[in-house]
């Protein structure tokens, strides 16, 4: 059909786009799917027409008597008149030979689809009934599913590599971004990727996004090794914790951090004042939800050292563990989280921004990374589940025997 479509003079009729089609939708909780059967092939073509279509085989010459595949207009041509026969009928769009029925209740819906059916049936329109699907409250269409909460795509077409997402190459800079969300490092970056997403090359680009991140650049220094022997890991969650202080910052807060042994959580509250009544009033707080731990570390500050500090913790059932004096590195795990909260605090001064937003971001990238000592995300240790983020991921659906 290559010259026979060079001579055709072609209608340019528009077809909708999934856009235009899904602004009809809104509201609408009822969906039918109407397939027409043959497709083109249920548009006649004008004999003066059909000598274009001819061609030759072993039997003699042929031509069509109806739009076949192949002609350049057939697209609009066939849009034209499905959209021509369906005019006046309320609820319902078409791109192509997907026709869609729609309703805000099961009434209007039922009412808008016998509506259609007697207008196809009028025009001579054949529907393929095993492709033909009635009262739905979610559908597919073009890709996506369509119900009464909103738009989302299809996951059975989704590109996967084992459990983890293949990301197209245009969407990789945005998932780059969001995975540095919070600025972790080269092996955080990298361990948060792997757990859900995918593409080739995805640890080199990792690498190159960390090393040329303008944030990292201007407060990066060398990490000095500490010779810290680790403490034994506690045989469940929230049972030994470490506390510190951090600041004054140059908002005039404080801040007081927690951090559970066993999952390695780490809890952050910013405090206007460091006096003891506010440190036991932020313990307070985030043991209600949390629950008492059995061992409570923290640094010799004053606030640590004094007996109504002591007599808290005798009263709620808990231990008191100190590091050694005149040695903070000893309360290693507090001082590693200090200096990488310290590192995004720096960071957002330099870029000019709130600091309190960015230790949020550092704090969902942090917890939901498998941590290097574990090898699990810090908030899955604690919770006993993974914990969401921007990055996309797969929907997991719970089994019965979990219920």
């Amino acid at each position: 059909m290559r010259r026979a479509n060079e001579a055709i003079i072609r209608e340019r009729y528009p077809i909708p786009t999934v856009d235009e089609v899904l602004q009809s939708l809104n509201q609408s909780t009822m969906f039918s799917k109407l397939d027409l059967k043959w497709g083109y092939h249920q548009l006649e073509l004008h004999p003066d027409s059909r000598s274009i279509t001819t061609f030759t085989t072993h039997c003699g010459l042929y031509q069509y008597k109806r739009l076949m595949f192949g002609i350049s207009s057939a697209p609009e041509v066939y849009q034209h008149v499905i959209q021509q026969s369906l005019q006046g009928c309320e609820g319902v769009a078409n791109i192509s030979d997907d026709i869609i029925i729609h309703g805000k209740n099961t009434e209007e819906h039922d009412r808008r689809l016998q509506r259609v059916l007697e207008r196809l049936k009028e025009k001579n329109l054949t529907l393929n009934a095993e492709k033909c699907k009635f009262h739905m409250t979610q559908m597919v269409f073009m890709g996506l599913v369509l119900s009464s909460c909103g738009i989302g795509p299809t996951e059975d077409k989704l590109i996967l590599r084992g459990t983890r997402i293949v990301i197209p190459s245009k969407l990789r800079p945005r998932v780059l971004n969001l995975a540095h969300e919070g600025h972790p490092g080269i092996v955080s970056m990298k361990q948060r990727l792997r757990s859900k997403v995918w593409w080739p090359g995805i640890d080199r680009e990792a690498e190159k996004f960390c090393k040329t991140c303008h944030g990292c650049q201007l407060i990066s220094s060398p990490a000095n090794p500490e010779p810290i022997k680790s403490n034994p890991l506690p045989s469940g969650p929230w049972q030994d914790l470490t506390i510190d202080l951090l600041g004054p910052l140059p908002s005039g807060e404080s801040v007081l951090g927690i951090i559970d042994y066993f999952s390695r959580y780490y809890e952050v509250e910013a405090m206007r004042s460091t006096t003891l009544e506010k440190v036991i009033e932020c313990l307070e707080k985030i043991f209600t939800t949390r629950g008492l731990p059995q061992l409570l570390r923290s640094d010799n500050g004053p606030q640590f050292r004094s007996e109504i500090f002591e007599w808290y913790l005798e009263d709620n059932g808990m231990e008191h563990g100190k590091t050694t004096l005149l040695w903070p590195q000893a309360n290693g795990e507090a001082e590693r989280q200090n200096k990488s909260l310290h590192k995004r605090m720096k960071i957002a001064q330099a870029e000019e921004k709130e600091w309190k937003n960015e230790v949020r971001k550092y704090l969902v990238t942090y917890r939901s990374t498998p941590h290097t000592t574990t090898g699990v995300s810090p908030a899955e240790l604690l919770f006993g589940r993974k914990m969401r983020t921007k990055l996309p991921e797969l929907k997991e659906e719970s089994t019965e025997s979990e219920m």
